[in-house]
């Protein structure tokens, strides 16, 4: 149970850092980013991001280890 918890929080500490990194930085790109040619641009990038996402979830669930 303790080794759960200790997993858990260092889980979460993790997720948080980059999360709050991700905030960090795009909050600093904001304005290199809002043009409607990069915004395109990002919006792209961000879609493949997705779907490759969505691509190794579907290959990867369904699996028996």
């Amino acid at each position: 149970m303790t080794q759960t918890l200790l997993l858990s929080a260092i889980y979460v500490g993790i997720a948080t850092v980059i999360h709050a990194g991700i905030v960090v930085l795009s909050g600093s790109l904001q304005s290199i980013i809002a043009t409607p040619a990069r915004r395109r641009t990002v919006r792209r990038g961000l879609a493949l991001v997705l779907l490759g996402i969505a691509i190794w979830f579907a290959l990867t669930s369904g699996r028996s280890h």
